[in-house]
């Protein structure tokens, strides 16, 4: 895929599309095989198209190489940015509720879960974050093991992609 977008990127080196896209291939390649030099090509990138555009996917994609990175307020910015251009995508609140958890805001993460929620009651992300963190941090196993096994039902590929899904309800069930 990074050969393909490159070699198109080469009939017109500035085209937004495409750069975006070869970010988002930088960024899941790098998340998913841990190269770190990819997620900050892919920084870089998202960096320049947020700076030009107030689009909200440049924004939240920038947001989500960030959080890859382990900047997690400047996560919480892009996000932010995100949200005020685009509110309605439950995607970038998810994603807010993540940050707040690394940055140990629970209240403000549980926030955003319920937003995103309110938003898209069938987002499984959504609904296993709260879980796990409904678990973790405020010892509610019974809600969380709901929460968990009902995002897991929505999606089973999720739980192939983000198998530690498994791992969060079993937990939830030993602990009730």
């Amino acid at each position: 895929a990074i050969v393909s977008i490159t070699h198109a990127l080469s009939f017109n080196e500035s085209n937004s599309y495409g750069l975006s896209m070869k970010a988002c291939i930088l960024t899941e390649d790098g998340i998913q095989r841990g190269i770190r030099a990819n997620l900050l090509i892919a920084r870089d990138i998202f960096k320049d198209l947020a700076d030009k555009s107030s689009h909200s996917v440049y924004h939240f994609n920038y947001g989500n190489v960030l959080q890859a990175l382990g900047d997690y307020e400047g996560a919480k910015r892009e996000f932010l940015v995100a949200t005020d251009h685009n509110p309605g995508q439950a995607e970038i609140w998810k994603n807010l509720g993540s940050v707040y958890f690394h940055l140990k805001d629970h209240k403000a993460e549980i926030d955003c879960y319920d937003r995103a929620l309110a938003l898209n009651s069938r987002l499984p992300e959504a609904l296993i974050s709260k879980g796990v963190t409904l678990l973790k941090v405020f010892g509610k196993k019974q809600e969380a093991a709901e929460l968990i096994e009902r995002g897991i039902g929505l999606d089973e590929s999720l739980a192939i992609k983000w198998p530690h899904a498994w791992y969060w309800l079993a937990l939830a069930h030993y602990k009730q």
